[in-house]
């Protein structure tokens, strides 16, 4: 069997059922809309539809993805709803189905890491992840699988995998088996701060397990030298297996 086109989609992709199981599990964590089921907007949907594109064979597209946006725009809830699908979510190809469509199954080794050049960075987006998750159905005291800590979430029957927490002054991250990575605010890693050699190591940790890293980040400032700079010069050469995603304000005068 090998992939039919649709009427929905001109490529395949794991990304539908990826935002279906994030639907059908997450709640929103705060707010006025507390309690709800999380509901993709349009354009969340079509950037994890790209995010987890197949060619016909099915592997992935792309192995590094930038999801750049002003602020107030929802990049760490995104980030956090990456990072659980990564965890638990069905990122990983199964095959095709009768219908010529990809299926995808949760990795068998997890292991995500939430990064930042500071601990106070990573919290930004490991907070929203912990609450969202605090809030679902797969919150182990709500009857799930998943154990919340602090510092770390786990399996509560012991599994291997997990998601953390790490910043480049937490120390050396060469050759950590990662199947995925969320990098957080790259506008602000800069190389005094050791945030290039923490994203070209996360990168080569991915590599080894066919994953994948994606940095959720404002627009950087030109000239200044951070990775979210390093990789809109990425983009704007057309590196290969690089999605950038990026949505700006509308312009006003100074």
């Amino acid at each position: 069997m090998s992939w039919k086109p649709r009427g929905d989609w001109d490529y395949p992709t794991l990304g539908e059922q990826v935002v279906a199981f994030l639907e059908a599990h997450l709640r929103v964590p705060a707010g006025p809309l507390y309690g709800q089921s999380i509901r993709f907007t349009a354009d969340q949907l079509q950037f994890f539809c790209r995010l987890y594109e197949l060619d016909d064979k099915g592997r992935f597209v792309y192995r590094r993805a930038s999801r750049r946006g002003p602020k107030g725009k929802g990049k760490s809830p995104e980030g956090a709803m990456f990072c659980i699908a990564e965890f638990v979510g069905p990122v990983q190809f199964d095959g095709w189905d009768v219908k010529g469509q990809p299926v995808g199954r949760p990795r068998d080794y997890p292991w995500v890491q939430i990064a930042a050049c500071s601990e106070e960075q990573d919290h930004n987006l490991y907070g929203p992840m912990r609450e969202m998750l605090a809030e679902s159905d797969l919150n182990a005291d709500n009857g799930g699988v998943i154990d919340l800590g602090k510092t770390r979430v786990e399996f509560k029957d012991g599994r291997p995998g997990k998601i953390e927490p790490v910043s480049a002054s937490s120390g050396a991250r060469e050759g950590q088996p990662i199947t995925a990575a969320a990098l957080e605010e790259t506008h602000l890693w800069f190389p005094s701060k050791g945030g290039d050699k923490l994203a070209a190591v996360l990168r080569r940790n991915v590599g080894k397990t066919n994953g994948r890293t994606c940095e959720f980040t404002n627009a950087p400032a030109l000239g200044e030298g951070s990775v979210a700079e390093a990789t809109l010069d990425a983009a704007n050469k057309g590196q290969t297996g690089l999605l950038y995603d990026s949505s700006d304000g509308v312009p006003v005068e100074d």
